[in-house]
């Protein structure tokens, strides 16, 4: 998970962890509202849902 605006760790990076990821089941949730400190709160609903749907999975 990684918002669109962070400014501390850019997206960059996500989208090339995501890329060496192993897994076959990955997934890069992209968030357009938030930054690297606001990304929980401001994505709460979509945040708890995508914890939930990987913890379902695992």
């Amino acid at each position: 998970m990684h918002t669109e605006n962070d400014g501390l760790i850019d997206i960059t990076h996500a989208e090339r962890n995501h890329k060496w990821a192993g897994s076959a089941q990955k997934r890069l949730l992209r968030f357009p509202v938030g930054n690297h400190n606001t990304i929980l709160g401001m994505n709460l609903k979509e945040y708890l849902a995508a914890v939930g749907d990987f913890v379902d999975a695992i």
